[in-house]
């Protein structure tokens, strides 16, 4: 498809549970590529994840395989990696490759180290704030520790 738009987004979806929320692929792709079309971009078709836990092959595929600078968006950051070493090392690999991640649900975007640090912040509070057990000490302290 010859596209007149100056960027194109990659989508990365995945069928497994992330965050709170099981959301079907098709859907997915539906919030990806409205989003796309909200950015002025062309929609690239969708990387579609292993359905095995904590498995990153396919985001880690997307990223290696963007060129310098490319775009890759997906619903939310609790699709990331939630273990510290995938975790830095994706972040590592989308800053030496200059590539924008968008998290549509967040309307957040990330490309440097202090992007990555607020989303982060952001997600670890949300999750505190999510949590059936809450501890209101910890969110004042996760709080706190971002000023």
């Amino acid at each position: 498809m010859s596209s007149s738009l100056a960027t194109a987004i990659r989508g990365y979806v995945t069928v497994r549970p992330f965050g709170s929320m099981v959301i079907p692929v098709p859907v997915q792709n539906l919030v990806l590529r409205n989003f796309a079309a909200q950015q002025n971009a062309e929609f690239l078709l969708s990387i579609n994840e292993h359905k095995f836990d904590n498995c990153f092959m396919q985001l880690f595929t997307a990223v290696n395989s963007s060129k310098k600078g490319g775009e890759i968006a997906m619903c939310s950051s609790s699709m990331l990696p939630q273990t510290q070493p995938a975790l830095d090392e994706l972040i590592n690999q989308v800053i030496q490759k200059d590539i924008t991640l968008h998290f549509a649900f967040e309307n957040a975007r990330a490309a440097s180290k202090n992007d990555f640090a607020k989303l982060l912040h952001n997600r670890n509070l949300s999750n505190l704030i999510e949590a059936s057990r809450i501890q209101v000490p910890a969110v004042l302290e996760l709080i706190k520790s971002n000023q």
